[in-house]
């Protein structure tokens, strides 16, 4: 194998390995907002949740206000009743009352209701509220885990370009450009083997004046279809 080609392979190595990691840290503030949505989807439920049980509390109250007052007309008529001498003013009393009271029950019927969805709405609130707090948990957990594998994953980057930047003395600038404007575009390895009389790469066949130059190892050989750079794999 030629010595370009082997050095070339410790750089690609070292270029394929800082690429993972870079991969990596983009999915680190994925998982973060994630986290975030997670929470903020939790609380906005319990704020709604909230804001119905205090609805309710307000129409609750409207409706004891409702009663109070009806149960002071009545008192009123009842008073009225005890001094009317008119049959048919006193019946037309009675029935005021009657109507009235039964307003009371439709309005007692509600409340009800309300204090019964009011009981069920406080129940999903505090189950909301822990589920809040365990949300806010799990985010404060993943910045954290993040940002400590952030650092090592940068460090890591940093060694390794270090490493690569001492291995790529042994290579002439033409050489490097070449590779380097491989990998921007591959975005993967583009030192690659022969294999079977095909690219190692895009798996095309190669044409046998190039397998014969890999197979002298004298010079360097790219493949004819996607330009990746060639070595003999014996």
């Amino acid at each position: 194998m030629l010595n370009e080609i082997e050095i070339l392979l410790k750089v690609q190595e070292k270029d394929l390995k800082i690429m993972a990691l870079e991969s990596r840290l983009k999915e680190n503030p994925e998982i973060v907002n994630k986290a975030r949505n997670m929470l903020k989807d939790a609380e906005n439920e319990l704020k709604e949740k909230e804001n119905l049980h205090k609805k309710l509390q307000v129409e609750r109250k409207n409706s004891e206000i409702q009663v109070e007052s009806n149960n002071e007309k009545i008192a009123k008529l009842d008073s009225q009743a005890g001094s009317v001498k008119d049959n048919k003013t006193y019946k037309a009393i009675q029935d005021e009352i009657l109507n009235l009271k039964a307003r009371i029950s439709l309005i007692e019927d509600t409340m009800l209701e309300n204090m019964e969805k009011c009981d069920e709405i406080s129940s999903q609130a505090k189950d909301l509220k822990e589920k809040t707090a365990q949300r806010k948990k799990e985010l404060e957990e993943a910045e954290t885990k993040a940002q400590k594998e952030n650092q090592d994953i940068e460090k890591e980057i940093r060694d390794l370009k270090d490493l690569k930047s001492e291995i790529e003395k042994n290579l002439g600038p033409e050489i490097l450009s070449r590779y380097y404007r491989l990998l921007n575009n591959k975005k993967d390895a583009v030192v690659v083997p022969s294999r079977n009389g095909s690219c190692g790469g895009c798996f095309m066949s190669l044409t046998p004046q190039s397998i014969m130059k890999l197979r002298s190892e004298m010079e360097i050989v790219t493949c004819e279809s996607c330009q990746r750079i060639l070595y003999w794999e014996s």
